[in-house]
């Protein structure tokens, strides 16, 4: 009988510490998988994709002082209109990108005369 008690407490406290290993495999597993999301949202980074491209769509536009200037507010509209997300590119992100300053200063309530886009 006392074998038996003692085989009973070694299993129970082995599935203890089975539980303990599990939980803790989970939570790491978990830390694993932000820390991958933090690399990959790092890696492509809103304002370094979006500034590349808003230069190659409007270059006049953003040329000198005043140029950095307008590029840094359409970047934060372009970020407001699509909650962070970096739009994917298409043959008309020209257009697509015109229409998200534009449809975001609407919302906003900038009128089209102060801040034109090309």
């Amino acid at each position: 009988m006392y074998t038996f008690m003692c085989v009973l407490l070694l299993m129970f406290q082995k599935e203890r510490d089975m539980k303990s290993v599990q939980k803790e495999i989970a939570e790491t597993e978990e830390e694993v998988k932000r820390f991958l999301e933090f690399m990959e949202k790092n890696k492509t980074s809103f304002v370094c994709n979006m500034r590349q491209r808003l230069m190659k769509h409007f270059p006049s536009k953003y040329l000198g002082h005043s140029g950095t200037n307008k590029l840094q507010v359409d970047l934060r509209y372009i970020k407001l209109a699509t909650n962070g997300s970096i739009p994917a590119i298409s043959f008309s992100d020209h257009d697509l990108l015109k229409e998200l300053i534009e449809m975001d200063r609407k919302l906003s309530g900038k009128s089209d005369n102060q801040t034109k886009v090309n």
